[in-house]
Order: C-alpha cells, then structure tokens, then sequence
C-alpha cells in the first residue's frame, strides 16, 4: 500500500504546477494586455524571471554579466542548432523514405527549417546586443526602447515624462502623479517590466531549437512506423521493424519524461509576474525616496524613507 504521505506531497507537486499553468496567463494578460497571450505562447518564464531581476536591481554590472551570459548562449545555440540541421539533412535521404507517409518527410523539414532559422536568429542577437556597451542601453533595451543620446551633450531625450522613452526611474523629470497608486503603476510599467518583444527575442533561438529537435523526432518516429506497418524494410526478419520502432518510443518518451519531470519539479515558484514587479519597486522605493518622491505628491509622512533618514513630523498650520 502506498504511504499516503507521499501521495499527498505528489498531488500537492501536481496542483501546484497545474495553479501555474492556469494563472500564468491570467497575470500576462493583467500586465501586458492581449500581447501577454503572445509573451506566455512564444516567451520563456525564466527568460522574463531574469529580465525582471535586471531591472529590478539597476545594477549596470548585472546587465554587463547578463548580456555577456546571453551572447554566450547564442554562441551554444547556433553550434546545437547547426548540429541538429545536419541531422535533418541526413535524415531526408533515408532509405524508403519516399515510401513512407509523407509525414515524415514533412516533420524532417520542418526541423530543418527550424534549426536554420534558430541559427539566424542567435547570431542576429549575438550581434544586437554586442552594440549594447552599457547598463543603461541594455536595460532600455529589454524595456522595449533605446535612450536616444546626444553625442555632443551627452543627454539623454529620456528626461520628459513619455511613455516612448522608457529609462531608469531617476531618469524622469518631476513631473509627479497626485495619486501614489497611479505613480507606483507608472514606475512599475516603465522602469520595471520588461517588454514582449525582449522577452520573445531572447527566447526565440531556444524556441525554435527545440521545435526542430522535437520534430526530428517525430519525423524518425514516423519513418519507423511506417517502415513497420507497410513492411518496407524486406531484409528484416520476422519482428524487427515493430522491435525497433517500440524500442524507439520507449527510450524517448524515458529520456523526455526524466528532463521535462525535473524540470516541472524545479520550477516550481508559481508566483504571479505581478507580485514580483511590486518586489522590486517597493524595494526601489524604501531604497530611493528621493527618487519617489519625484514620481508622487503624496503626503510626505506616508512616503517610504531611507535608512538613513530621520522621519521629522510637518509642523501643522495655523490660519
């Protein structure tokens, strides 16, 4: 009889990845519109985990150590996605291939393609970023807009208050909301969260990779199958070909389910994106209440203070 305790644990694992998967949607969509569908469909979770982190610290060596890990990333991806295309091709000249149902050729070029294009994408990125030479760039890029500079001043455009120009939050001019809830918004949206297109961008060669490896599969898959069912293969005695194809099935459903399990386990932190934005800016903001107090109105006595500072009462008024 199974120890209940366990059973419990591993319902508790099952519901709490399932909670995930239901409310991450629902918290894209509160942060970014209809385009959170896009970001939860194409974008990476971890890859937005750390962007947020990014701009969460305002760390220009954060964001130096972030693109260089990024570019290096790039460098793997377009060695294994190369890797994977060559398979692809090899795999296209299979013997009785054109035999087989069309499928399998159709998700072998489906991976071909796909491991193509993540090769492009990679290296386009490598070098999109490798023109990023500062914090404050890379930061603005992952915000979704560069700061426009004046080579001979040395300024930046970012000091009006628009949402087009998306900087760090002691970039703003003091132009403060009367209501600290809207100014905690505005911070959070334009100092704190990262854009759609970063986060697609970054996720895209990983993406596409595994689409291209998966199809692969399922292409080989086909290939053997039908090899089986249509006894294409005339030099194979008795069971072979139903041998091999079941061989096949069981050794990469083994090998996906021991990744794709670990994985599920390990990411278990279903917070919602939301939550962690508000981290980050109450952070910012008992860390910089000077700052804050350039972005809101509100009574002095409620704003967040530094360590440093000593909170002295406002003399009241006498008419």
């Amino acid at each position: 009889m199974a120890d209940p305790f366990s059973v419990l644990s591993v319902a508790s694992v099952v519901i709490q990845i399932a909670a995930g998967a239901v409310l991450a949607p629902v918290s894209l969509i509160y942060l970014y519109g209809p385009a959170g569908v896009v970001l939860y469909l194409f974008g990476s979770r971890s890859t937005w985990r750390i962007q947020a982190e990014i701009l969460g610290t305002l760390d220009d060596n954060d964001a130096l150590d972030y693109r260089k890990a990024v570019q290096e990333e790039c460098t793997m991806l377009s060695v294994a996605s190369a890797i994977v295309a060559q398979i692809a091709i090899t795999g296209l000249s299979l013997d009785k291939l054109s035999q087989a149902h069309w499928t399998a050729r159709a998700f072998l070029l489906v991976s071909l393609i796909s491991s193509l294009v993540a090769v492009y994408y990679a290296t386009t990125q490598h070098r999109i970023l490798g023109r990023l030479l500062k914090g404050s760039q890379i930061r603005s890029w992952i915000r979704g807009k560069m700061l426009s500079v004046n080579p001979q001043t040395q300024l930046t455009a970012v000091f009006v208050r628009s949402d087009s120009m998306l900087g760090d939050p002691a970039d703003y001019e003091d132009d403060s909301y009367e209501d600290p809830g809207r100014a905690h918004s505005a911070l959070m949206r334009r100092c704190f969260t990262p854009s759609v297109a970063a986060v697609i961008t970054i996720s895209a060669p990983q993406l596409l990779l595994s689409t291209s490896l998966f199809t692969l599969i399922i292409g080989f898959g086909l290939y053997f199958a039908f090899i089986w069912t249509r006894k294409l293969d005339t030099d194979a005695q008795g069971s072979d070909s139903r041998t091999n194809f079941i061989i096949y099935v069981v050794s990469t459903v083994v090998c996906l389910s021991a990744f794709s399990i670990s994985r599920l386990i390990q990411n278990n932190d279903n917070s919602p994106e939301s939550f962690i934005l508000d981290a980050y800016v109450e952070e910012y903001k008992s860390k910089h209440p000077e700052v804050w107090r350039q972005w809101s109105k509100y009574d002095a006595n409620t704003l967040p203070r530094g360590p440093g500072e000593i909170e002295e009462p406002v003399p009241e008024q006498t008419v």
